[in-house]
């Protein structure tokens, strides 16, 4: 009976301190594609090609959440460009070394080479867009007043500083967690 009088007394106090997050990730399924979109402060910030590019401009009032948005943003702009960017070298190589012969008029295209040429871009680009989506869950986190366990990098201001001390979570329930995903449009998780 103690056991269940705990296990009540501590899901009353912990539904009872929850506070809605000033940002979150959502995901709206009436589409055959998704439609996946953050939400701060009530703007959305739609899911492109690229990333949620204009993320750091909706985080602007939390100036080392507009720092982290701004580094997601970089890192998943990088992400799309080397996943795309290896993809199309792949489909050009493809489509021009497919008729051609060398002297012995043999076939010049490889199979192997494509993959090879893809894999240049894509290999990158998956770590960089897993990089993306750490900068996107620590200033989501940030944002709603979340910090790590780990030194925080930025002053208040946003500006880098060297060493900081560490900052723990004050509220579990405002605690953001978020899907690994590589952050640019891609249907693929790594």
């Amino acid at each position: 009976m103690k056991a269940l009088l705990c296990l009540l007394s501590t899901l009353v106090f912990s539904l009872s301190s929850w506070s809605a997050p000033k940002a979150y990730y959502d995901v709206n399924d009436n589409f055959i594609f998704k439609d996946h979109r953050i939400v701060v402060d009530g703007k959305e910030v739609h899911l492109t090609l690229l990333g949620f590019s204009g993320l750091s401009e909706a985080m602007a009032s939390d100036p080392i959440a507009k720092k982290y948005a701004e580094q997601y943003e970089c890192y998943s702009t990088w992400a799309g460009g080397l996943v795309l960017g290896g993809a199309a070298l792949a489909i050009a190589y493809s489509l021009l070394a497919q008729n051609d012969t060398d002297s012995s008029g043999d076939k010049v295209y490889n199979a192997e080479t494509a993959w090879a040429i893809f894999g240049l871009g894509f290999i990158p680009g998956t770590i960089m867009g897993g990089r993306a989506g750490v900068k996107l869950t620590r200033a989501i986190n940030q944002y709603n007043g979340v910090t790590a366990s780990e030194k925080v990098p930025f002053k208040d201001d946003g500006t880098n500083i060297e060493e900081a001390e560490p900052e723990t979570v004050e509220d579990s329930s405002k605690l953001y967690l978020i899907p690994t995903f590589n952050g640019f449009g891609l249907a693929y998780t790594f």
